[in-house]
This record gives C-alpha cells, structure tokens and sequence, in this order.
C-alpha cells in the first residue's frame, strides 16, 4: 500500500504446535516483532491474540496449556509504515 510518500507493508505469521505426548503440557512461546532505530520507520502491532506483549524491545509471548494430541495456533501480524524512497531488511 502507497500511503502519500510512504509504503505500509502488513506482515502476518501463524505459529503452530502440537502436543504429542500423552499428558497436558505447559509452552511458552516468544517471538519477536521488528524494532525501528529509524524515526522515519514506523513499526505497529497489528494483531496478538491474547500475548503479552514488551512494547519497547517488541517481544510477544504466549503462555498456554496443550491437551494430549490438541494443535494450538499463535497468530501475530505487524505493519511497517517507511519512505518509498528507502528499502527496509530484516536483521
């Protein structure tokens, strides 16, 4: 998306685990969102689905119990607002 002189980028990812064993088991899962040093960068938290989460360092974590032979989902997107005039890598 064109937004005036900037691009916005939405980027979306899906953890997905599976307890295989036969008891309940106790997971936490951290990832990490991108952290602009850059003030023309602007990075947003779009969706987290009930993580907590570390503004300033852009940690998120998701604490849960899985029941034997239970798929458990962990979604998270972000967007990335930056000048069209500038590439952005991920480090």
């Amino acid at each position: 998306k064109f937004i005036g002189s900037n691009v916005k980028e939405e980027l979306g990812f899906e953890i997905q685990v599976r307890n295989n064993k036969k008891d309940n088991i106790t997971i936490t899962i951290e990832e990490q969102i991108p952290v602009s040093k850059q003030s023309d960068i602007e990075v947003e938290l779009v969706e987290s689905q009930g993580a907590y989460v570390q503004p300033l360092g852009g940690r998120i974590t998701w604490k849960a119990q899985i029941k034997p032979s239970e798929l458990k989902k962990f979604v998270f997107k972000y967007s990335i607002k930056y000048p069209k005039n500038k590439q952005i890598t991920f480090e």
